[in-house]
């Protein structure tokens, strides 16, 4: 009895000994992956300071406001002080509180994002693939690969990876995500998924332990992980709570558990929905629609129709309710994500759509490779060719993903973005400060670092077009002031403008009537603040002006206006009178 009893002690202590392995190797590759674009572009210049793409200094921008203004909470980096923001607090604040805490610069704040993200998501794809497939090293292998495809967000497992190898080895140009293209993991990319991915899938966890083993315990913590979602990510609770109503009807069985799961979600999410909806009632009704958010299009336009996905949807369907019921609200939640990435088909609306692929593109490439695992043990493998199979796989996308990561670091648009970084942070070391939330216009390479490394307030730019405070009517004032303020005359500024009407978020993007009125209304405040410039400057509090280097300067600088800084990348002015 004594000798049985000591067996399954070591057969325990293994079994945790090999998780704690597992882990750290997961935990130690994940921190890595996250946090390469920082390696990388230290082992070239000796600093890790980094910014990804454009997102990067927008996210930055709210962050920092927090960080030197009011470290507890969020609010909009358009107003001196206060105002709602489009993005959660949970977010931004834990990661400034800790970077305040710490006394370390700003620009160390992406790099704890990124630190969060390498830890928190790969031990949670871990936890999962191991609570569905009971064995630590095919829940490592699962997770690796999970981490390292590059077709893991757009539910293209092995497919996109094996392209975009090919693509790369073949010298061609390679684009392998649009929108990040110096980042073609996007798993890692910073704020989503890298920052609110972990809650998503601590919500799958949770809820799969509530239906293994249901206790009061457990649905509990499957309600208050659900309703946690409501603070992290609206495309998030949007397609669980879709998937509990579908899973209801599915898995009859377990329609009570999914019931008292999804009301005590519902209960405690509500404080976020009523907060939301009053943000939306007191603030002006253009910004929302101006983002391309709830925004009325037509009921059967702008589709995003995945073929491979629905394909793969289809067949799941059959496998998961003839052979794995287990893997049902996998299953729902691929089936959500699908349905309101084309919502617009019911409700009329644009929300960013897009973003729904951040939940069905993920949860599917999951669910394949869990049948894929099952199909193959089906097989009878004996242990040593699994287990080879195992090693070179996950050795193979081992190198490959740090390697497509290290040539997509070699892209001109990336290594533009940190020149000009590393340019501004070399200008700043040499100038008088600039004075702490002070209005800032002019180039807007300059003015987006001001924001996070000097503490300015934007004239114009990416945080105007998201600021809940501005309406179009002064968003066209800015536009116009800025323009003006960098020495552009209408021949320029005027078709500029209507090439990026065409494109980008907003109703005139897809009416061509409301583009030609916002294009006369950005001619006439053009016109208005070239009559009156004073006034606009007045208006808006603008203190600064950032210039490119070039032989002439506007006309405008030569009263009111002193040189405080010149070069070597801008000229910077001090507006001292009106």
């Amino acid at each position: 009895m004594f000798k049985d009893y000591l067996a399954r002690s070591r057969q325990s202590i293994q079994f945790h000994r090999n998780d704690i392995i597992a882990l750290t190797i997961i935990a130690i590759i994940g921190i890595a992956l996250a946090e390469m674009p920082h390696i990388l572009w230290f082992l070239k210049t000796g600093s890790p300071l980094v910014l990804t793409d454009k997102d990067d200094l927008l996210y930055l921008g709210y962050a920092t406001n927090s960080y030197f203004n009011h470290p507890l909470y969020l609010s909009d980096p358009v107003l001196k002080e206060g105002g709602p923001t489009i993005y959660p607090w949970i977010q931004f604040i834990p990661e400034v509180i800790l970077a305040k805490l710490l006394g370390i610069d700003v620009g160390y704040i992406n790099i704890i994002w990124r630190f969060w993200a390498g830890l928190s998501i790969s031990i949670a794809w871990f936890a999962l693939a191991k609570l569905y497939l009971k064995n630590t090293w095919l829940a490592l292998a699962t997770t690796l690969i999970l981490m390292l495809d590059t077709g893991t967000v757009n539910g293209e497992l092995f497919y996109k990876h094996f392209k975009d190898i090919g693509t790369v080895v073949a010298n061609k140009p390679w684009n392998s995500f649009p929108e990040y293209p110096y980042f073609p993991l996007t798993q890692w990319r910073i704020i989503t998924p890298g920052i609110s991915l972990s809650f998503l899938l601590l919500q799958i966890w949770s809820l799969r332990l509530a239906l293994i083993k249901p206790n009061i315990t457990r649905i509990l913590l499957a309600g208050a992980s659900y309703g946690l979602l409501f603070y992290v990510y609206f495309y998030y609770w949007t397609t669980v709570t879709l998937a509990i109503l579908i899973a209801m009807l599915m898995d009859f069985k377990n329609r009570k558990i999914y019931l008292e799961v999804g009301l005590i979600g519902l209960v405690l999410g509500l404080p976020s929905i009523i907060n939301n909806a009053l943000i939306k009632a007191k603030t002006n009704h253009d910004w929302l629609p101006r983002t391309d958010n709830f925004l009325p299009i037509s009921h059967l336009s702008e589709l995003m129709i995945s073929k491979g996905a629905l394909l793969l949807l289809f067949v799941t369907f059959f496998y998961v309710i003839l052979k794995r019921k287990d893997l049902t609200y996998l299953w729902t939640l691929v089936f959500s994500g699908l349905l309101l990435v084309n919502n617009q088909i019911f409700t009329g609306l644009q929300i960013q759509n897009f973003h729904w692929k951040y939940v069905y593109g993920l949860i599917l490439s999951f669910l394949i490779l869990l049948i894929l695992i099952n199909l193959l043990s089906s097989l009878y493998l004996s242990k040593k060719i699994v287990a080879f199979c195992l090693i070179a796989l996950s050795s193979f996308y081992f190198a490959t993903g740090f390697w497509l990561l290290t040539k997509a670091s070699q892209g001109s648009d990336f290594v533009n973005y940190n020149h000009e970084y590393h340019d501004y942070l070399k200008q700043k070391s040499n100038r008088v400060s600039l004075k702490p939330r002070s209005v800032i216009a002019g180039d807007d390479k300059f003015t987006n670092l001001a924001i996070i490394t000097d503490n300015q307030i934007p004239l114009f730019g990416y945080y105007i077009n998201l600021s809940p405070s501005v309406d179009n009517d002064e968003y066209s004032q800015r536009q116009a002031l800025n323009f003006y303020l960098l020495g552009l005359d209408s021949s320029v500024f005027l078709p500029a403008q209507e090439q990026t009407l065409r494109g980008g978020w907003g109703p005139w993007v897809r009416n061509p009537q409301i583009r030609k009125e916002r294009l006369e209304t950005l001619h006439k405040y053009y016109d208005d603040v070239v009559a009156n410039p004073n006034k606009y400057l007045a208006k808006f509090q603008v203190k600064y002006v950032a210039l490119p280097i070039k032989d002439t300067q506007p006309e405008y600088l030569k009263k009111g206006w002193k040189l405080l800084q010149k070069g070597p990348s801008w000229l910077i002015w001090e507006r001292f009178s009106s």
